[in-house]
């Protein structure tokens, strides 16, 4: 207050000009009073700062060591008791951080010894210049020191001479070393044997000290297990080749002869033979046609097993195949109480593109299984219709029987190489154990899947899936033919067959009937005739219980001896009778089991819409102008391939090896050449060679040349195609075979001009 007043009284002499001298004159008490209080007032505020501050700097400093690691206890020079409970509080806190930090960093280097000490491969760490950091209890066993004298040395004194470490670490100090670096190289172990070595290296920062991870795992012996791997594979690999080369000569030096065998057999079976001798030819060929299969599942085990086996994609007629399988098991249940069907539904596509071959074979296998266990009942060989997506068509074949079924237990041994249900030396049927083995490996290379199902005393269905392709114009579905609307009746026990023809006969738009016994049947055809609407066509199967075929045909004829209805007979290969018999018995035709529709549909055509044709004995065969030279070294092999020759009209001259035909074809004119390929003095393949080349001696450079060969590797064949052969011809000929080769190229060469 006394300040305020005597600046108010200052300022108010001032604002009345008072001067400096009277001023002070007037105010000098005061204002000495002013500034001895003012001096005080400082004083005091700086001790009380003082008191404040220095305190905090203590406590400030002391953090700033704790911070840094120095765990000091903290004293505070202040009469404060706050100040005084606040340094006790940091003592504490300082304790505290001290005791856990230390157990901390006990943990940290326990972990570390243990991790060094449990880790598999070696482990060091390294600066980039080489200088060894830490290294693990591995590294240490392996270079034989303690991990105190690794950390000692550099990494240069731990490598071979071979491929020294320094130089993985000096690329790893290059950019992509952040991913990681990985080299093999050699190295020292702790006894001076240099060992093989894999090196990773990654680049790492630790405490700004750039760092590298280096990890070394020895691999010799991986690396001498996977030589000797190698060394195995190669040895296997030989061995495989040698197996199959050793095969195929195998397969040429038994086809030899057994083409001697099998065309002898066919060129007599064509001849005149009483019963007796005809029985033992026939018994004789379908021997060796089992040998010949035999042969053939061999080699084509080889080839699956070496991957050379090709699969064909060529356009097929399904319907044509299941007729062709269903003729041969159909032959093979000759004697059989056994009935064989091939079921194809009318709406299935027909054409397709694949392998027809190949399933032809896995068709044939497990359909002749089927027939050789079941004695009684039937075999029914089923197409069907799964899926369509675009072009491509899945099928489900199976092939049922009812034979004696396959234990549970039994069945994972069925399709394995050379195993069978029953091995015993008592067993009843034989075979090699491979047709099923062969056939899950064919349907798996063709993308399909194989399975079975199985009933012991019931039957068993062995089945398979494949994804084939259609073909453009499939008359599937389409075949209307101008038996639309007339009235047939199917008479058979088999219920199985019932259905597969009364579904062929719907399908032309006939209106089928279909009845199981003979019995069913007089009544069925006595009432269609009294209500004027009879039946057109009868297909009376021959073997039924009761009444068979030719004997309902009999007392139809002798009920109503018109002809209204005409009567078909259906039966097995062994029981159909010849035209002769047929028309005396009252039948219009016969058609033989399993029934295919192409041939059900050409008898029903000729008996009731196209007259047929009157039966004339067979002509012998017209001797055409193609000449044919044979090219062949082995005498038997000679008399089979002319032999059928001759029976097919041609004429033919023979020679004994290439050199000779060279000198064969230069004098004379040929419109075909059969070459053997294996001849002594030139073979079949340099033969054609010569032939091919311009300049050649021979009249005609482009004649077709088709090569005879008993190896039937593929490797073989390529080889006789590069060589300049048109085709090939795989021993034993068969005569289908031999015809169908001549019709294709024998008419053209007339007309193809010399080169």
């Amino acid at each position: 207050t006394a300040g305020s007043a005597a600046a108010l009284r200052v300022r108010v002499a001032f604002d009345d000009r008072i001067g400096l001298r009277t001023f002070l004159a007037l105010y000098w008490p005061q204002g000495c009073l002013f500034l001895l209080v003012l001096a005080a007032t400082a004083f005091l505020a700086r001790r009380a700062i003082r008191a404040i501050s220095d305190p905090i700097r203590q406590v400030t400093e002391q953090s700033r060591k704790i911070a840094e690691g120095a765990y000091a206890a903290v004293e505070l020079n202040t009469d404060f008791a706050e100040f005084a409970h606040l340094g006790v509080s940091m003592n504490r806190m300082v304790s505290v951080i001290a005791e856990r930090t230390e157990k901390l960093q006990a943990s940290e280097e326990s972990y570390r010894n243990q991790f060094l000490k449990n880790v598999t491969p070696m482990l060091l760490v390294t600066r980039d210049i080489g200088e060894i950091l830490e290294a693990n209890a591995a590294a240490a066993h392996y270079y034989g020191r303690a991990r105190h004298q690794l950390k000692t040395m550099r990494l240069e004194q731990l490598d071979a001479p071979e491929t020294p470490a320094s130089r993985v670490l000096r690329a790893s100090v290059s950019p992509p070393a952040s991913q990681g670096l990985r080299s093999e190289g050699k190295q020292r172990r702790a006894h001076g044997e240099i060992c093989d070595v894999e090196l990773s290296v990654s680049a790492i920062r630790f405490q700004e000290l750039d760092l590298l991870h280096l990890i070394i795992v020895d691999v010799t012996e991986r690396n001498a297990a996977t030589a000797a791997a190698n060394r195995h594979a190669a040895a296997a690999q030989q061995a495989n080749e040698a197996k199959s080369e050793f095969l195929a000569n195998m397969s040429h030096e038994i086809r030899t002869p057994l083409n001697g065998v099998l065309g002898m057999l066919d060129l007599l079976l064509s001849g005149r033979l009483g019963s007796s001798e005809r029985r033992y030819a026939e018994i004789a060929q379908r021997s060796g046609s089992t040998l010949l299969g035999l042969i053939n599942d061999i080699l084509d085990l080889s080839k699956i097993e070496a991957n050379k086996l090709t699969l064909e994609s060529v356009g097929f007629d399904l319907m044509e195949l299941m007729d062709q399988v269903g003729a041969i098991l159909g032959a093979r249940a000759v004697g059989k109480n056994l009935e064989v069907i091939c079921a194809i539904l009318p709406d299935t596509p027909r054409l397709l593109r694949g392998d027809p071959t190949r399933l032809r074979q896995v068709l044939l296998n497990l359909g002749g299984n089927a027939v050789k266990f079941a004695a009684t009942g039937e075999v029914v060989i089923r197409a069907e219709l799964q899926k369509k997506d675009g072009a491509g068509v899945e099928f489900r074949f199976s092939i049922r029987d009812t034979g004696p079924g396959i234990p549970e237990q039994k069945q994972h041994l069925l399709f394995q190489k050379f195993s069978q249900v029953d091995s015993s030396t008592t067993r009843q049927h034989g075979g090699t154990g491979l047709g099923l083995a062969i056939s899950r490996q064919l349907v798996e290379l063709m993308g399909g899947q194989i399975g079975l199902h199985s009933t012991p005393g019931v039957g068993t269905e062995f089945w398979f899936s494949l994804t084939l392709e259609q073909q453009p114009n499939d008359p599937a579905g389409t075949d209307l033919t101008p038996l639309a609307g007339l009235r047939a009746l199917v008479v058979d026990d088999n219920e199985t067959n019932r259905q597969l023809l009364t579904s062929w006969l719907g399908s032309w738009q006939m209106r089928p009937n279909a009845v199981g016994s003979a019995a069913d049947a007089f009544v069925a055809i006595r009432q269609a005739r009294a209500e004027g609407d009879p039946y057109a066509v009868a297909l009376l199967d021959l073997s039924m219980p009761g009444m068979d075929g030719m004997q309902l045909a009999a007392r139809i004829r002798n009920d109503t001896p018109d002809t209204a209805t005409k009567l078909v007979l259906v039966s097995s290969v062994e029981n159909m009778r010849d035209q002769a018999a047929l028309t005396q018995a009252g039948f219009s035709d016969g058609l033989p089991k399993p029934v295919s529709p192409k041939e059900l549909r050409k008898v029903l055509l000729q008996t009731l819409v196209i007259a047929a044709p009157p039966v004339r004995p067979d002509p012998a065969p017209a001797r055409t102008q193609h000449r044919v030279l044979l090219v062949e070294d082995g005498e038997i092999n000679q008399l089979v391939a002319r032999g059928m020759l001759d029976a097919m009209g041609y004429t033919t001259d023979i020679a004994g090896n290439g050199a000779e035909a060279l000198r064969v074809l230069a004098e004379r004119d040929y419109d075909l050449v059969l070459m053997d390929v294996q001849m002594p003095v030139m073979d079949g393949r340099e033969a054609t060679r010569q032939i091919r080349q311009p300049g050649s001696a021979v009249r005609n450079r482009a004649i077709p040349v088709i090569a005879m060969t008993s190896y039937a590797m593929t490797e073989e064949l390529d080889r006789c195609l590069e060589a300049g052969m048109n085709a090939h011809l795989t021993k034993p000929i068969t005569r289908d075979g031999l015809h169908a080769m001549l019709q294709r190229f024998a008419p053209a060469a007339t007309t193809t001009a010399p080169a």
